[in-house]
């Protein structure tokens, strides 16, 4: 950032008026590198679907791989997310009052896998006992001894989980190639570690106190009172159906932000209903932090919900000319056309429908808490 500032200042002859970053999952985590670790370095940051807690993160791709893995049985083809998330859908679409295909906040719904159990044969329709057993664990997250070390994946858009959930085929899920890469060449120094070796008791402790590593990759630090009081604007933004960073993890980020800039509440669980004294607290970080989340996106993008937005006039226009985003405009674009719009509010704020008008229509919604 430093050296392309002075290149950009000897080409054009003056410095730059302002200077914004804009990035998702490995760009979002950076993003907040630099509000953390260099606050003066830009006015204006877009950061979407951080991975802030990366090394924890990467544990829960060694938990991914024990739980779908380890045992050949539990593994789920891609081929069964079609119809995981056709009975998600079916279970929380109406969680909050319309039926659009969408799940507005999935920490509401009460999915229970088991009622995909197969009846009678393995087919793509049904999950084995050993399946639901797993896709129960995804759900769950990773945790030990009463500790989330990383929360867990949301119903709701697992149709897009191929990537980093179940990969292409058996040991091919991105999430889990991270988290043993991982394991094997910065943790363990060993190409041949096998993940089924892993014990949290043993293993988690020495990923922990590897400071070395964490301290450049792990982007957890709430404290942004330098970046605030220079007067940076952070816009966030995480799909609620991203299937390789848990959208739950943003909102515990975004929760102890609230509580370290403005001494409101104490951060609680990502899970857990938000009070008046937090919605006053996000309202107050509000002046120079933001976050959206989008329901039906799944990572940086894609998916049935409004996943195409613009973040970047919107800080623009936060930094330059002083106007704070009170909601941005989402849609859905099929084969170049506009088959849904959304308003995506300020987290704890959420899209409410009026009540008339066709819920695919933005106009029909607003901002509530």
């Amino acid at each position: 950032t430093v050296k392309a500032k002075l290149i950009t200042e000897a080409f054009y002859g003056m410095k730059s008026r302002e200077s914004y970053f804009v990035g998702c999952s490995t760009g979002g985590r950076q993003g907040l590198a630099e509000a953390q670790r260099f606050p003066d370095d830009y006015d204006g940051i877009v950061a979407g679907a951080p991975a802030i807690n990366w090394t924890h993160l990467l544990v829960s791709g060694v938990a991914l791989g024990l739980s779908t893995l380890k045992d050949p049985e539990s593994y789920i083809p891609a081929s069964k997310l079609p119809a995981i998330q056709q009975a998600s859908v079916a279970a929380c679409d109406l969680t909050d009052g319309i039926k659009d295909g969408l799940v507005s906040d999935p920490r509401v719904c009460r999915f229970d896998p088991s009622v995909l159990v197969c009846a009678s044969g393995d087919t793509p329709a049904c999950l084995t006992p050993k399946q639901t057993a797993a896709l129960k664990q995804i759900y769950d997250g990773t945790s030990f001894g009463g500790r989330m070390i990383d929360p867990g994946r949301l119903p709701g858009v697992e149709r897009g989980w191929g990537g980093f959930i179940t990969g292409a085929s058996a040991g091919r899920s991105i999430g889990y190639t991270y988290g043993t890469d991982y394991m094997k060449y910065f943790v363990f120094g060993d190409p041949q570690w096998d993940y089924r070796t892993w014990d949290f008791a043993r293993d988690l402790a020495r990923v922990d106190a590897d400071q070395k590593n964490r301290s450049v990759m792990d982007t957890w630090d709430p404290d942004l009172k330098r970046f605030r009081d220079r007067g940076g604007k952070l816009i966030a933004y995480h799909g609620w159906g991203d299937d390789a960073i848990s959208p739950l993890s943003t909102i515990n980020y975004f929760k102890m932000v609230v509580e370290k800039t403005t001494g409101g509440p104490k951060a609680a669980d990502a899970r857990a209903p938000e009070d008046d004294r937090f919605r006053q607290a996000a309202q107050k970080a509000g002046g120079f932090m933001r976050l959206f989340m989008v329901p039906g996106m799944n990572h940086c993008g894609g998916g049935p919900g409004p996943t195409t937005f613009d973040a970047v006039t919107a800080l623009s226009n936060w930094v330059e000319r002083k106007q704070a985003p009170d909601s941005l405009l989402g849609a859905h674009v099929m084969n170049g056309m506009t088959d849904l719009t959304r308003p995506l509010c300020p987290y704890p704020q959420v899209a409410h429908y009026s009540g008339q008008g066709d819920v695919r229509d933005a106009a029909n919604f607003s901002c509530t808490n």
